[in-house]
């Protein structure tokens, strides 16, 4: 669940299967559902065919709101300047939770210009509210009593605010064509417009035309999720770190051999799908001083202009539009987060003597490529960031597939290099910190033997981020 000052947010999921084409189609727009919660929801969702009963089983646990989403509604992730004044859909959420005191917010449904109902693809329930007046058939006519129930208890059926409607997608189960299995295909070709679409389907399907057929040249030139993970490592580790194995985005892969300590003998292998991502750390380590970032991007954005490279930077930017101050802005977090700009400076000194390679390699599906690499030593590390619960890999994947890429990777890691130490997320987004492959094998085999479960996901960590 997810705290608010007014109580805990829990999730509802509504099966609407038979508003799909086939099974197929259906078990598809579950899995979208779910992993577009899972950027930022970690918690158990309760999921019915009913609206009614599955807000009987929310009532159950000690949630004060209840969010019900029916297959196939997004909440859309885009990344925004941290302090904006558009909150991403959960502070949204949270914010509006808080400053409001209501029955339900949704989208009423009228008929005759009266109140005929909710639309069940995505409404807010207090709880409490809803607890205190006997659990009314919000599911079930007459609508007309559910309203007068409000009505009677000076509580209001309200419309969700701009802020939070911007980030509702629903995509329509009765359009094949965004169901159809080719749209798993990253071969770049845009998928079909769906005739009848609302403007926010269409923009959210072309972007993950965009994303899906441009992250294979994406750049992370900062990343998106905190420190918070690495910058206390274990007590049973010694350092220095022998070996560092990692994904190619931002500054986390310097910040691990700083907190975990590294010396002139550390190798690291820098693994990537983008080949761009992988000339941007090469640069990064053979040409930058470790001074003046937003100078060295500059020079990055002439020597690897967007035609050639997909940026991923600020939601609707790109280097040709690039609000220069929210650079200066996020330059100056991560020297705070350094203890400033001599510290990294120091450390970027050290760092070019040490030895880096590079390798093309998607961890999901070409994993065998990556442990070919991996050494069976102490003291090595590896972080694959959320490479098996990323955009590309929940768009082009289905639930069951990253599952099985991941069980593979982890029996895999394990028989190559028992001691090595992991950092990363699974693919239901659950973080994984500094435990041995073993370990973590032993228990995710464990957990997979007793049923685990897409609804309650659960993992062995020491730390819970959000990538």
């Amino acid at each position: 669940m997810i705290e608010t000052r007014n109580g805990r947010l829990v999730l509802g999921l509504l099966d609407n299967s038979d508003d799909f084409p086939d099974a197929s189609s259906a078990a598809r727009a579950r899995d979208l559902s779910i992993a577009w919660s899972r950027y930022k929801y970690p918690g158990e969702m309760h999921e019915h065919r009913q609206l009614d009963e599955l807000l009987r089983l929310a009532c159950q646990g000690e949630a004060g709101h209840c969010l019900v989403q029916s297959y196939g509604h997004i909440l859309a992730e885009v990344w925004r300047p941290e302090g904006g004044d558009a909150p991403e859909i959960w502070g949204a959420l949270q914010q509006w939770i808080d400053s409001q005191d209501f029955l339900a917010t949704g989208h009423r449904l009228m008929q005759d210009g009266l109140p005929c109902g909710l639309n069940q693809d995505c409404l807010l329930v207090n709880l409490d509210h809803y607890r205190a007046l006997g659990r009314p058939p919000l599911g079930q006519p007459p609508w007309w009593n559910f309203f007068r129930i409000g009505q009677n208890a000076n509580l209001a059926v309200i419309e969700f605010p701009a802020d939070i409607e911007a980030s509702l997608v629903r995509l329509d189960p009765s359009a094949p064509e965004i169901w159809s299995p080719e749209l798993k295909r990253p071969d770049g070709s845009s998928w079909p417009e769906a005739s009848d679409a609302s403007d926010k389907q269409e923009a959210f399907l072309s972007s993950m035309n965009l994303l899906t057929g441009q992250l294979r040249k994406g750049i992370f030139v900062w990343n998106l999720e905190s420190y918070e993970d690495i910058e206390t490592p274990s007590s049973r580790f010694t350092p220095p770190i022998t070996s560092l194995y990692t994904v190619s985005a931002g500054f986390k892969p310097n910040r691990i051999l700083q907190t975990h300590g590294f010396n002139a003998d550390t190798r690291m292998l820098v693994f990537d799908y983008s080949p761009r991502g992988l000339d941007f750390r090469r640069m990064l380590h053979e040409d930058w001083d470790g001074l003046d970032y937003p100078g060295f991007l500059r020079k990055l954005f002439r020597k690897i202009p967007p035609g050639d490279a997909f940026y991923l930077l600020w939601d609707g930017m790109t280097p040709d539009n690039l609000d220069w101050n929210l650079v200066e802005r996020r330059w100056q977090e991560e020297i705070t987060a350094w203890g400033g700009e001599e510290a990294l400076a120091e450390h970027w000194a050290r760092f070019r003597r040490i030895r880096v390679d590079y390798l093309s390699c998607d961890i999901l599906a070409e994993h065998d490529v990556l442990l070919e690499q991996i050494r069976n030593e102490k003291n090595a590390l590896i972080w694959w960031s959320n490479a098996f619960f990323s955009v590309h890999s929940n768009w082009l994947y289905r639930t069951e597939e990253r599952q099985r890429f991941y069980r593979q990777w982890i029996e895999k890691l394990a028989g190559k290099a028992p001691d090595l130490l992991l950092y990363g997320s699974d693919y239901h987004n659950v973080s994984v910190n500094f435990y041995s492959a073993t370990e973590y094998r032993d228990w995710f085999e464990a957990a997979i033997d007793s049923g685990l479960d897409d609804l309650k996901p659960s993992g062995l960590k020491r730390y819970q981020m959000r990538y």
